[in-house]
């Protein structure tokens, strides 16, 4: 799930407000074992990296490959003054980067990384990205656009990285300062609601003004959304964006047997 272009950052609260958790409130620990220590700032950094590479140099030779959500990004810090077009390019993978830093410093977790954790990150991504693979194969109605490989492969990318990013990371933070600091809901309380309305937000955003809203589609992006959604509550930022990459590459292969695959890629 990506949208192409056409040619409070979340620090998780705990129940007393004040240190760092778990995005549920539990708390989180390097000391703890490979579940808490894989959703912690550092661990979400260093998995992410290799991604951020793909999709910043990817689009520098190959632009159509852009992300709509990086270029709001982009349009974000253009507001604020910053315009030349090379410092835009790299800004948002710098303030994601500048985010997960602050909260890594903000929890004050020792300098140390597993490395062994990093790579089952990568397979354990590989394997929550089939039930939401399986859901796309059962439902397939569309046919496949005539499209470049490796804008795909770059887009899948980027779509994990930005579009969680924004959804996620961003809209899960909005949305629990309206509902848990104004409303006064509590926290527990607000999860379903804050992974419901992301997940719709996120499925109206793979259609611009232009394109129509087929409630099928429609349906199955908030499904994934919600989807993605859980993954962020229970399993953390890196997990949700290597899962969500993972499954738009998975596509790929599945759009050569399945040739009606091709429309669950993305809005070109």
């Amino acid at each position: 799930m990506s949208r192409t272009a056409n040619p409070r950052s979340v620090v998780p609260r705990s129940a007393g407000g004040s240190t760092p958790s778990g995005i549920l409130g539990s708390p989180l620990s390097a000391e703890g074992g490979y579940f808490q220590r894989s959703q912690l700032p550092l661990a979400c950094l260093f998995f992410l990296l290799p991604f951020m590479a793909i999709y910043e140099v990817g689009t520098i030779s190959m632009p159509q490959g852009r992300i709509v959500a990086s270029i709001w990004l982009q349009s974000l810090f253009k507001y604020f003054g910053i315009s030349a077009a090379t410092v835009a390019h790299f800004l948002p993978p710098l303030a994601l980067m500048a985010v997960l830093l602050a909260w890594h410093l903000a929890r004050r977790d020792p300098w140390r990384l597993s490395l062994r954790d990093v790579l089952a990150m990568y397979i354990e991504c590989s394997i929550l990205s089939l039930p939401l693979l399986a859901l796309a194969a059962w439902r397939l109605p569309f046919a496949l656009p005539e499209s470049d490989l490796a804008k795909h492969v770059i887009a899948s990318v980027g779509a994990g990285i930005y579009e969680e990013f924004v959804f996620r990371l961003i809209l899960y933070t909005l949305l629990s300062i309206f509902l848990v600091d104004f409303l006064k809901m509590g926290e527990g309380r607000a999860v379903l609601p804050i992974v419901c309305l992301s997940a719709v937000g996120f499925a109206l955003y793979h259609y611009p003004g232009h394109g129509v809203l087929v409630v099928s589609t429609f349906l199955f992006r908030v499904l994934g959304g919600i989807y993605f959604g859980l993954l962020f509550v229970t399993r953390g930022f890196g997990i949700t964006v290597g899962v969500h990459a993972c499954y738009d590459l998975m596509l790929l292969p599945l759009s050569v047997l399945h040739p009606a695959a091709g429309e669950l890629f993305s809005r070109q």
